[in-house]
C-alpha cells in the first residue's frame, strides 16, 4: 500500500489524481518553462516559486471546507 502524500497547502492527503497545489503562473519567474503554451493554454504551475503570489488556487477554501466534513 502506498503511503498518503500530504498536501503542503491543505495539510490533508492529496485528492485522487492530484499532483499537488496549483498556483497562477508568473511567466517572468518560471525560467524553466519553454513557454510554448504560455498564456494561451497554460496559466498554472505546481511550483510555488514560479507563482504570481505564492497562494494556491487549488485547493480552494471551499474545497478545504468540504474536506473537513
Amino acid at each position: 500500500m502506498k503511503p498518503e502524500i500530504i498536501c503542503p497547502a491543505s495539510g490533508k492527503p492529496y485528492c485522487r489524481g492530484c499532483l499537488g497545489p496549483v498556483y497562477l503562473c508568473s511567466p517572468a519567474k518560471n525560467v524553466l518553462c519553454r513557454k510554448m503554451g504560455c498564456g494561451l493554454q497554460c496559466h498554472h504551475t505546481h511550483n510555488r516559486e514560479y507563482s504570481v503570489d505564492g497562494v494556491p488556487i487549488c485547493p480552494t477554501p471551499k474545497m478545504l471546507e468540504l474536506m473537513d466534513q
